[in-house]
């Protein structure tokens, strides 16, 4: 309308019959539509319409006008939908929250003891309670502000959630490596048990898994370091040692003790 308008002002204007205000006025209306409908587009575009679907707008009735698909601008999966059938909406209500779980923030809460040692960079290995998910990575990011309330800073691991285990809201405990020291013998936690008083651990033999006394040093998150008892390259039960010791007392106790 305003560009036929425009067309009609100027031609009258070159012709003497219309004046130069109005022949004005209907150039400034054209430029005041044109970037109009330039805003106009921007938005359809923003909304998900393809540049097809916004040409062939002014052929469509009016039925094809207020039916239209959401897009989403990325992939991922639907976690709220606020809006029903038939419902209204306006520009700025979110009638569909999707996300994109590819990969997830893994936000850790950190004492203000403690932020010193903590850097990005770092290995991280968390776990959901009751071990039920185990995974490893490093701090991407320390948030550099402590929260008033809970005295933490956050410190964020980006984890690559592939299979999709992972969900946002599960709570984690984790150890964050802020060092680390090389040692001749390491064992898991669960190769350790205490046999009469003694810390043990059971070594492989030609009778069979018989009990060692170790001492054990530094401990960390990948192990125990064991300083006497147990040389390198020795094979060992590394977990079950708890079981491997009942056996071993349900033997003493139905053939008398073994020496």
């Amino acid at each position: 309308m305003a560009e036929a308008t425009y067309n009609r002002e100027e031609r009258l204007f070159e012709q003497g019959i219309t004046s130069e205000q109005e022949y004005l006025e209907a150039r400034q209306a054209l430029a005041e539509a044109a970037i109009a409908m330039r805003s106009a587009r921007q938005k359809l575009l923003a909304l998900g319409f393809s540049e097809t679907a916004i040409t062939d707008l002014p052929s469509q009735g009016e039925h094809d006008l207020v039916h239209f698909e959401l897009t989403s601008p990325i992939a991922g999966v639907v976690i709220e939908r606020n809006v029903s059938q038939g419902e209204s909406l306006s520009a700025d209500w979110d009638a569909i929250v999707i996300a994109n779980l590819s990969t997830v923030w893994v936000d850790l809460n950190v004492f203000q003891r403690d932020l010193e040692s903590v850097r990005e960079g770092q290995l991280v290995r968390f776990a959901t309670t009751g071990d039920m998910l185990r995974g490893q990575g490093r701090i991407d990011f320390v948030r550099p502000i402590v929260g008033e309330d809970t005295r933490t800073a956050i410190a964020r691991i980006v984890y690559e959630n592939g299979s999709g285990d992972w969900k946002p809201g599960l709570f984690v405990d984790a150890d964050i490596i802020v060092s680390t020291q090389a040692v001749a013998v390491l064992v898991p936690p669960s190769a350790l048990t205490q046999l009469d008083g003694q810390t043990v651990v059971f070594v492989e033999t030609e009778r069979g898994f018989v009990p060692s006394q170790v001492v054990t040093g530094l401990e960390g998150v990948g192990g125990v370091e064991i300083v006497e008892g147990l040389a390198p390259g020795e094979r060992f039960v590394s977990s079950g040692a708890f079981t491997v010791k009942a056996e071993l007392e349900k033997g003493s106790q139905e053939g008398g003790h073994q020496h």
